[in-house]
């Protein structure tokens, strides 16, 4: 009878993770995701960088022309992204490119730009920095 109650237990909880995975594959599939390829491409043209990591991490190195709002997730009390700091650095783009380590900081940040109603084109970059360092220049304190 026990071995019945744990192979149950078991069950529920290999559906209630399966069930968190594609609920969070299906959520990235909402976000418009760029690799670095058009990452370079949208940089050219314009768009304004965001660099959600921390300050920490920007300060020794980040993509040339990006603007430090580090934001974690909604409420966070290290978060520097504000409305009203991102409205400050957007600054009437029409574009903007979120990025960090290419963890979900910057994922979190997209949606939370969504639920402020900014209205510029976002994307996501999602491999982020952790890819650029190794195959771009970017800007690092005895460069800058």
């Amino acid at each position: 009878m026990e071995l019945i109650k744990k192979r149950f237990l078991i069950s529920k909880l290999v559906f209630v993770v399966t069930l968190l995975c594609f609920s969070f594959i299906h959520a990235e599939k909402d976000q418009s995701i760029i690799d670095i390829i058009q990452t370079k491409k949208l940089i050219k043209e314009g768009a304004v960088l965001i660099d959600n990591r921390p300050e920490r991490k920007f300060v020794k190195g980040h993509i040339k022309g990006a603007i430090n709002l580090p934001f974690f997730m909604k409420n966070h009390p290290t978060n520097k992204m504000t409305k009203e700091n991102l409205l400050k650095a957007v600054n009437n783009k029409k574009v903007i490119v979120f990025y960090c380590s290419g963890y979900k900081r910057a994922f979190h940040a997209l949606n939370q730009a969504k639920v402020w109603g900014i209205k510029a084109k976002m994307y996501w970059y999602k491999n982020g920095f952790e890819e650029w360092e190794t195959s771009e220049p970017f800007i690092s304190p005895d460069k800058s």
